[in-house]
């Protein structure tokens, strides 16, 4: 592999199976069971795709890469899909939180209000 793409070229390649890995690592701590088998299977992928570079060309072992980059694009997708529902989800809460707060201090706010005259 460092003969078809150089050190710069293998670091960046590197780094890109790594930030794959990554994603595969978030969709594993997530509290839907089939979603963390996804996470599971992308990070397994990940690591036999890695093993397979050593043993194939990169440029001409088209049959792990047809199947590897399409499911990773997927599961890469839905690592991000989750993130942002937790993150929404999240968001919600806060804002539930400080309405209620408000509204607390609102109604307090008209108790200790002296009337006037």
């Amino acid at each position: 592999m460092l003969i078809e793409f150089g050190y710069v070229g293998t670091i960046i390649f590197m780094l890109v199976i790594w930030y794959v890995y990554r994603r595969g690592r978030y969709l594993r701590k997530s509290d839907d069971a089939t979603i963390r088998t996804y996470g599971r299977m992308l990070e397994g992928m990940t690591f036999l795709y890695v093993a397979w570079l050593f043993y194939q060309n990169t440029w001409q072992g088209d049959q792990m890469n047809y199947i590897y980059w399409p499911l990773a694009g997927i599961f890469v997708r839905l690592s991000f899909t989750v993130q942002e529902q937790s993150e929404l989800a999240q968001a919600r809460e806060r804002a539930n939180l400080l309405k209620a707060n408000a509204q607390s201090l609102q109604s307090r706010s008209r108790v200790l209000k002296p009337a006037v005259s």
